[in-house]
C-alpha cells in the first residue's frame, strides 16, 4: 500500500511539473507608475529576454504609439519572423536597434519587430513606462 502511494504521489508531481512547464512564461513590469504583466509567447527571442531578468531599463516614448527601452545585452532575433503588426499591449523586439518596444496603441506592419508576448495585466498602464523599470521573472 506504501509503494503505491508513494507511486502515486510521484506520478502527481510528474504531472504537475509537466503543467508547470508548459504554462506560459509571465513577467512583471514595476515602475514608479504602476505594474503591468506580459506573457511571453516561448519564442527564442522572448526566451532570451527571460535569460537576462531581472533587468532594470528606461524607457522612453516612441512615435506616440509605443515605449522603448534598451537592455545591456543584446536579444536574439533567431527565428524570428520578418515583421509583425503590433496592437496595443505587445511586447517586442524591434531587431534592427535591438530595443524592447512596449504597444499602447495599435501600430502597422513593421519590419524587424518580432513579438515577444502580450501584456495580460496592467496593458492601460504601459504608456506610463518610465525610468527605473524593473522587469522580472513570476514563477
Amino acid at each position: 500500500m506504501k509503494i503505491l502511494t508513494a507511486v502515486c504521489v510521484m506520478a502527481l508531481l510528474v504531472i504537475a511539473s509537466a503543467a508547470w512547464a508548459d504554462a506560459p512564461k509571465r513577467v512583471k513590469f514595476t515602475w514608479s507608475g504602476g505594474e503591468a504583466v506580459a506573457e511571453l509567447n516561448g519564442s527564442p527571442s522572448a526566451e532570451s529576454l527571460w535569460a537576462m531578468l531581472p533587468v532594470t531599463v528606461d524607457f522612453k516614448d516612441f512615435n506616440g504609439v509605443e515605449r522603448i527601452a534598451y537592455t545591456e545585452k543584446e536579444l536574439s532575433a533567431e527565428g524570428a519572423p520578418e515583421s509583425c503588426t503590433p496592437d496595443a499591449g505587445t511586447l517586442a523586439l524591434y531587431a534592427p536597434w535591438g530595443n524592447l518596444s512596449v504597444f499602447y496603441k495599435p501600430f502597422r506592419e513593421s519590419r524587424g519587430l518580432v513579438p515577444l508576448g502580450r501584456f495580460v495585466e496592467g496593458a492601460d498602464k504601459v504608456s506610463t513606462l518610465g525610468e527605473a523599470v524593473r522587469i522580472e521573472r513570476m514563477e
